[in-house]
């Protein structure tokens, strides 16, 4: 009787940490999946930025 109710502890501590895990890994992949976003929109707001430089630079070349 206490060995079952021991290993049905056993069994309920095993499948709630196999659940975090799960949720953890979702996690992880949500966070990286923010980060590339967030460098990508870097990458073009700092590509934006350099043509608008450019424009400018050119418009101030012909003036």
């Amino acid at each position: 009787m206490v060995a079952d109710r021991i290993t049905n502890i056993i069994i309920s501590l095993m499948e709630l940490f196999e659940a975090e895990i799960a949720l953890w890994q979702e996690n992880l992949f949500r966070l990286a999946f923010a980060v590339v976003l967030l460098l990508v929109g870097g990458l073009m707001l700092l590509i934006a930025a350099g043509f608008l430089l450019g424009a400018i630079y050119l418009i101030l070349q012909i003036w």
